[in-house]
């Protein structure tokens, strides 16, 4: 399923393609995610860059910190960091 995902197919594709249902799709893909990405290694980022976007029409935001020399996203935060007090990075 994730090798699926992996070459570009929706979760809506995979779980008609496997003949799940779409949310059982979804919880492995971010239980996958999760376990993958939640503790990056940070011992040799140099430079970073941090950003705000909105998700929602400007009223939902997050923040998102990635390694300038990489690309890597380091950490993707709820919210604006200004406004939450920190980003809650290491």
């Amino acid at each position: 399923m994730l090798d699926l995902l992996r070459m570009g197919n929706t979760i809506k594709d995979v779980a008609l393609h496997l003949h799940v249902d779409w949310n059982m799709v979804k919880d492995i893909h971010k239980r996958y995610l999760k376990s993958r990405y939640s503790h990056p290694d940070i011992r040799h980022v140099r430079r970073i860059g941090i950003d705000e976007f909105a998700t929602s029409k400007g009223h939902v935001y997050k923040t998102i910190v990635v390694d300038l020399d990489t690309g890597r996203i380091i950490h993707v935060g709820e919210g604006k960091g200004k406004e939450d007090g920190h980003i809650g990075m290491v």
